[in-house]
């Protein structure tokens, strides 16, 4: 795993902390109303959110838009509907003992447009797709129970149309 200087990671004797910012982008069709979410997918197969670390100084909203908008390569600024929450969680890497602590902040996201998106090839992803929401529910390797909670607040927080008569 590559650090940058600016990622916002402690080392310290009993593990490194990371504090990671990132989340679900989702994009409605307007005539039909199927959702869809950007994933991605790494080499072996993975599927995965676009998220990656905070720098110093950088607000967490920030660094969430950045870290869509680099992994997703995404020209579009994707408008945040709503934090979601702070997945935390510890994991160990192969080669190493050293026991990792990583927060991550999780947002809620919408594009109006399906936006043309591709995956950050350097960082181990193959593709980045538009996934239509339940067979994302099947696809994603981690966070399903996170991606259930973001479409019931991307749902809950859609701005409301005008009832026409």
């Amino acid at each position: 795993m590559e650090f940058d200087e600016n990622d916002q990671i402690e080392c310290s004797p009993n593990g490194i902390k990371h504090e990671s910012a990132g989340g679900f982008v989702f994009f409605e069709n307007d005539k039909t109303h199927e959702l869809f979410v950007a994933l991605l997918r790494k080499t072996d197969g993975r599927y995965l959110i676009p998220k990656g670390h905070i720098r110093k100084g950088e607000k967490t909203q920030d660094a969430a838009i950045r870290e869509v908008r680099e992994e997703l390569n995404l020209k579009e600024i994707p408008e945040i509907i709503s934090f979601l929450r702070i997945d935390s969680y510890t994991f160990t890497l192969d080669d190493s003992n050293t026991t990792h602590y990583k927060n991550v902040y999780l947002y809620v996201f919408r594009l109006n447009e399906k936006a043309e998106i591709k995956p950050k090839i350097d960082e181990g992803f193959e593709t980045a797709e538009w996934i239509p929401f339940e067979e994302a529910v099947q696809k994603i390797s981690f966070d399903k129970e996170n991606l259930l909670r973001a479409r019931q607040c991307f749902y809950y927080n859609k701005p409301s149309r005008p009832i026409r008569t």
